[in-house]
């Protein structure tokens, strides 16, 4: 299970999608994308969960790889 810590940025591979975990000023931003294309872009609250943003656009927790840096928290989505 991902453990979020919010001085990470997250980025993980399911086989099929890369979902992107960016720290924001008041919880995260998640970017998922897949084949070239853009699958989603969302805030999330840090008490809103990110997990199921995830999981809404497809992304397969369970078979994800994880790997993280250390970051600072973005007050706007970097990408």
């Amino acid at each position: 299970m991902l453990h979020l810590d919010r001085a990470l940025w997250y980025s993980g591979w399911d086989g099929e999608l890369m979902a992107e975990l960016i720290p924001a000023s008041y919880g995260w931003f998640v970017v998922v994308l897949g084949q070239g294309l853009f699958a989603t872009d969302d805030r999330c609250y840090a008490s809103a969960g990110v997990l199921p943003l995830l999981t809404d656009a497809g992304f397969k927790l369970e078979q994800a790889v994880w790997s993280s840096r250390a970051s600072c928290a973005y007050g706007s989505n970097p990408f």
